[in-house]
């Protein structure tokens, strides 16, 4: 813009030359790009941030005591998104019906979307998943015992976490009035909800598990959107990768013995 600006005032006749003529811009590498793209609000919370913030949850710690629903109420929910990793609509739309306890499984395969009427019950549609597919999700024991109490007494096509007034969350509301405070009380930052999900992907990068598995937790179609997401390349290494071939000295060794 200031080379621009230079040239303008040379074209117009009021200084001799355009200083930036030759001043070449900075060029941004690829991971500063991803950097600079990154929310803010989804940077991924610690384990153990986590951790307080779901037992506050669960306690009431921080709810006004004269608040007509209590935090625990959203503990279900909230502890679902973190351990799972599933899209918020996702898991607002959630049914009875989706879950397997023979076979220890979760099915995706439908979201209970937000429209641009809103994110009340009356506004949302339901719809197939944003990439289109279906995945089922293994079911571990903790997942069970907190899915066993939810869909307890309920028919199969009733939400698996319903609203206080048995309709389904409207997540933009929670997020506002519930998650955000918290957060900001607990001294986390400003994050939304969406910040479970990739606290998931990238606990899942760094524990080892396979790009080709998180992609598939996850809903991606490829595991491109894994490794934008969730793989930091900034992280010093602490090791060369081991190797099984031999040295030129060994070789000349084995050659001398074969002889």
């Amino acid at each position: 813009m200031l080379s621009a600006f230079f040239t303008w005032l040379k074209d117009s006749g009021i200084i001799a030359s355009n200083p930036l003529l030759y001043v070449s811009s900075r060029r941004v590498n690829g991971q500063e790009k991803q950097q600079n793209k990154k929310n803010e609000r989804r940077i991924p919370l610690s384990e153990e941030e986590i951790a307080v913030f779901l037992e506050a949850i669960r306690l009431d710690t921080h709810c006004h005591k004269c608040s007509p629903i209590k935090h625990s109420f959203y503990y279900p929910f909230l502890k679902f998104i973190f351990l799972t990793g599933v899209r918020n609509a996702e898991a607002v739309g959630l049914k009875v019906k989706h879950i397997n306890f023979d076979l220890n499984t979760i099915e995706i395969s439908e979201a209970f979307a937000r429209t641009n009427k809103g994110t009340h019950h009356a506004a949302r549609i339901s719809k197939d998943t944003k990439a289109g597919n279906v995945r089922y999700l293994p079911m571990t024991d903790e997942l069970r015992e907190l899915l066993l109490t939810q869909v307890k007494g309920k028919n199969p096509d009733d939400f698996v976490f319903p609203s206080p007034k048995g309709l389904s969350i409207d997540d933009r509301m929670l997020q506002r009035r519930v998650i955000k405070p918290l957060l900001v009380q607990l001294k986390f930052g400003n994050r939304d909800l969406y910040v479970a999900r990739h606290c998931f992907g990238t606990r899942a990068v760094q524990q080892g598990m396979p790009l080709t598995d998180v992609a598939y937790l996850m809903g991606h179609t490829t595991i491109k959107t894994a490794i934008n997401n969730y793989v930091d390349v900034s992280k010093p290494a602490v090791a060369l990768p081991k190797t099984s071939f031999k040295s030129p000295d060994d070789l000349k060794i084995m050659a001398n013995g074969d002889s």
